[in-house]
């Protein structure tokens, strides 16, 4: 996995994972690639952590959502899973993630694998475990 150090950032914690790591951290695919990706953390303790990011927790979004959340990105969509009332949307690009949504708001938003959408997590929301 990727080496991962909690830095302060005011009154929360910023995760900034190392240069050069090949694959992610723990349930949230934070995929590091030769890019730093800074994923904002409300409590942890200082260094080494895996992170996990429930899908209910994601937030998406047709444009730059404004608002508290700290954690904020485009992705494209990757895949579509409809299971009932509740719909797993699978992203890709710089951070892989699934969010969770209802069946009523992928209508609304009427989205389809290959769509670019915003997603948001708020940094409390972002759960850290110690290494």
């Amino acid at each position: 996995g990727a080496s991962l150090q909690f830095q302060r950032e005011g009154q929360h914690r910023q995760l900034r994972p190392s240069i050069g790591e090949p694959r992610g951290v723990g349930c949230s695919g934070l995929q590091v690639g030769g890019v730093q990706r800074d994923v904002v953390v409300g409590d942890a303790a200082d260094g080494a952590a895996f992170l996990s990011i429930r899908p209910q927790s994601v937030s998406l979004h047709r444009a730059m959502p404004e608002g508290s959340q700290r954690n904020v990105w485009q992705a494209p969509v990757v895949g579509v899973d409809v299971q009932h009332d509740r719909v797993r949307v699978a992203l890709g690009g710089a951070l892989p993630i699934v969010a969770e949504i209802t069946a009523a708001a992928l209508v609304g938003m009427d989205l389809r694998e290959g769509d670019q959408v915003w997603a948001a997590v708020k940094a409390s929301e972002v759960v850290a475990y110690p290494r």
